[in-house]
């Protein structure tokens, strides 16, 4: 009996096993064999997954050579009679298996490296909660499912038998080479880039430069944006020229409970409201403030050493203090003797900017007292978040176009305060903005500035 097309689920769980954990030399090659050319094996039989991918120079744009390398292979590739294709789904028939807009991106990406390093067309199809195209279409490469490339997405998806992937080897099977046409739904990223190839991180220029190459939003998103932006900023307010908050708390329809991300919810609030003044009204963007997610060495210790910076910049000699202070017009005798100089040049009562702060949330009431006005300063849109996954049957196409448009006001800010989100990490790579920040540095350097002391437990 002929075996079935072959599809691949590759949750979390069985993915450190994709290409095995052992460094003995060639084990890349025996799960590869017949996927990577002579040379590439020859490189990739030292045992390092990544020998095939040295350092290379970047463009103009700062992009590395594999992303424009990968973009022309598959202009050329894409409809040849000997093409295999790896299609990355969500389908209301495997719903539970499409998580939200996030999770998504990420797993089409690691998709996308899953593709280039196995000589496939990257391609992507969804039906939930509407078809991709609704809300991106394709940058520089092509990646619909189009009648010419004669692929039937639904008898794809009727063989789907992920369940049977072996987690505990997590080896591809032997289909995954031979068969034309073999498709993957995921929210994993490489992170710990564990295929062979580029090694880059989910929040990275590299990781943008392939994000920007694969999608750009449809006109209907634009036109949207601009018509959303324009109420809440004002006219004349374009891209780059405003800060942006996105907190991720929970409560958006069909996630009604709150989520966790590792702070407490008024406490982030409070931080990031001064983060967010700070750049609003010119502040110089400070290193100190810098998220892990994007800088440092990723080791859990970045976080610690920012608020060390941070503190010895409160203990600067008095004499430079007074400097600041006669700079920002303000004296110690009104910010006191536990933060001279460091609290003024943080803390303002100054909430006249313009333009104001986009503050954009998931949870309901928040957002709705900011679009009602009673924050000072800061604006948002009335609409409520819908969740991708859990609201697909219950939204309409165009309450779906909204998270799209949240999406994209907050990748073309200048400055974007986020929080431990997969929605945020998407923005940011959508549209790599100029200074950043994360809820918990914001946190950290509000206590700092009002207490003189670093909060106790960082």
């Amino acid at each position: 009996m002929r075996k079935p097309i072959i599809s691949l689920l590759l949750l979390a769980a069985a993915n450190r096993c994709l290409v095995g954990s052992t460094n003995e030399p060639g084990a890349y090659i025996r799960r590869y064999q017949g996927v990577f050319s002579r040379g590439e094996r020859s490189l990739l039989a030292s045992g390092d997954a990544n020998a095939a991918w040295p350092e290379e120079p970047l463009d103009s744009k700062g992009c590395p050579k594999w992303v424009n390398d990968y973009v022309e292979w598959h202009r050329e590739n894409r409809g040849k009679p000997d093409a295999k294709y790896l299609v990355g789904f969500c389908a209301r028939k495997h719903a539970g298996k499409c998580p939200g807009l996030g999770d998504r991106f990420r797993g089409m990406e690691y998709a996308t490296k899953l593709a280039m390093i196995t000589k496939r067309v990257i391609l992507f199809w969804w039906d939930t909660p509407a078809p991709l195209e609704t809300f991106v279409e394709p940058s520089d490469m092509n990646w619909l499912v189009t009648p010419d490339l004669d692929i039937d997405m639904p008898k794809q998806l009727n063989k789907l038998w992920s369940w049977q992937l072996d987690r505990g080897t997590g080896k591809f099977p032997d289909e995954y080479y031979s068969e034309r046409v073999v498709t993957i739904t995921t929210n994993h990223f490489d992170e710990g880039n564990e295929l062979p190839g580029p090694r880059f991180t989910l929040v990275s220029k590299a990781s943008s430069c392939l994000f920007n190459a694969l999608w750009k939003p449809t006109a209907a998103v634009v036109e949207r944006t601009q018509e959303v932006r324009q109420q809440l900023l004002g006219k004349g307010v374009g891209d780059g020229q405003y800060t942006a908050i996105h907190l991720r708390m929970g409560h958006l329809a069909g996630e009604m409970y709150d989520v966790n991300r590792g702070w407490e919810r008024y406490k982030g609030l409070l931080g990031v409201v001064r983060c967010a003044q700070h750049y609003a009204l010119g502040g110089v963007h400070d290193p100190a403030m810098t998220s892990i997610s994007s800088s440092g060495s990723g080791d859990g210790k970045d976080h610690a050493r920012a608020l060390q910076r941070t503190k010895t910049r409160v203990k600067e000699p008095e004499k430079e203090e007074e400097e600041e202070e006669k700079k920002s017009g303000s004296s110690s005798s009104s910010t006191g003797k536990g933060s001279l100089g460091a609290r003024s040049s943080f803390s303002n009562d100054n909430w006249d900017f313009k333009p104001p702060v986009l503050l954009l949330t998931d949870d309901v009431v928040l957002r709705t007292m900011v679009a009602d006005g009673l924050f000072r300063g800061f604006v948002g849109p009335a609409y409520v978040a819908h969740h991708l996954q859990r609201t697909s049957d219950s939204a309409s196409v165009d309450e779906h176009i909204a998270t799209f448009v949240d999406l994209l006001m907050l990748a073309r800010s200048k400055c974007l305060i986020h929080s431990a989100s997969g929605f945020s990490k998407t923005a940011m790579v959508w549209g790599w903005p100029s200074c950043e920040t994360d809820v918990k540095q914001c946190m950290a350097k509000h206590y700092l500035h009002v207490t003189g002391e670093v909060p106790a437990g960082r």
